[in-house]
């Protein structure tokens, strides 16, 4: 999944509730979107050439799958990100 900083450290916490593990990296997006940071006076927009995002991977059973799908919804509804999901056999591994 891809979010904003804020939001991943409770989706981390969210799927760590139910013990499944999760790689977070730094992603920089390119695209219309103007990026949201804080400034001396709280969020302010700022044009930037790219925004600032975290990518959430977690690798989990898939009798498992709808129970994290639906913890990471309910801590993100309303407040952004894409979440994708894919079987494991769809993997490429290099």
């Amino acid at each position: 999944m891809f979010v904003s900083p804020e939001l991943s450290h409770e989706l981390v916490a969210a799927i760590r509730e139910l013990e499944q593990e999760a790689t977070l990296y730094d992603s920089k997006g390119l695209g219309k979107e103007r990026q949201k940071v804080r400034g001396g006076r709280g969020l302010v927009e700022s044009d930037s050439a790219y925004s600032t995002r975290r990518t959430i991977v977690t690798i989990v059973d898939s009798n498992q799958a709808t129970q994290v799908i639906n913890k990471i919804k309910s801590v993100a509804s309303g407040r952004g990100g894409v979440l994708t999901s894919s079987p494991v056999e769809e993997l490429i591994h290099l």
